[in-house]
């Protein structure tokens, strides 16, 4: 079957834009956030959680590494535009921890300390 040239390439692009209106059309979808943490404590970090607050399970590691002092990280949060209130859980590689509830829509990061 041969096909105009025009008529091929507008249905191509249609094509080619159907997920994105897809998408677009799921309004109660939620999207993933990325969220910047910051470790200002004093110890290496070697595992880093975060959750929504009031959760039971603290779920995987989101660290690839250790997280130096001074060092900050990226992490992807699904869920993180529509729900702000997040409980953080850092362990240092000398037993201690930190924990608190962070808001991550601020847009602030989120920042680790002694």
């Amino acid at each position: 079957m041969r096909v105009n040239g025009t008529v091929a390439r507008g249905l191509l692009g249609a094509l080619l834009a159907l997920p994105l209106a897809i998408a677009v059309a799921e309004p109660g979808r939620a999207q993933d956030l990325v969220v910047e943490v910051h470790n200002e404590a004093s110890g290496t970090i070697e595992g880093l959680y975060m959750v929504p607050a009031g959760d039971e399970e603290w779920g995987e590691n989101l660290l690839t590494e250790f997280m130096e002092p001074g060092d900050a990280v990226e992490v992807s949060v699904e869920d993180g535009e529509s729900i702000c209130e997040y409980d953080i859980y850092a362990m240092y590689n000398d037993g201690g921890d930190f924990e608190a509830t962070v808001d991550i829509c601020d847009g602030e990061p989120v920042v680790i300390s002694d």
